[in-house]
């Protein structure tokens, strides 16, 4: 794709799935195809509210699945976790500005 040639990139639970060390390069790969004034949508499973869930029930089958991915076929394995902080100091290192929490039921 051409540098700053999409308006809008929307990834929902797909950036778990990066291991660690790729997700910097894929992050930079977003911000160099976006437009300036684009928007960038990530929705991936909240580690604070995972670590929540579990508190609150204590039941380790109710976060596996976020945290490791279902596993059940080949590929949905999850690689990587992330909280709002970690995300938005990654997304900010890879020269996203306005990083902000959206609420995923919300629409613009």
């Amino acid at each position: 794709m051409q540098d700053e040639s999409v308006d809008l990139i929307y990834n929902c639970h797909v950036l778990e799935h990066f291991k660690r060390r790729d997700v910097p390069r894929v992050l930079k790969e977003w911000h160099r195809v976006l437009r300036p004034g684009g928007v960038l949508r990530i929705s991936v499973p909240d580690f604070a509210q995972i670590c929540e869930v579990y508190r609150r029930f204590g039941k380790l089958d109710l976060v596996v699945g976020a945290l490791f991915g279902r596993q059940d076929y080949l590929y949905n394995i999850h690689y990587n976790v992330f909280d709002f902080e970690s995300l938005s100091r990654s997304l900010m290192d890879a020269g996203f500005v306005n990083v902000r929490r959206y609420d995923w039921r919300e629409t613009e």
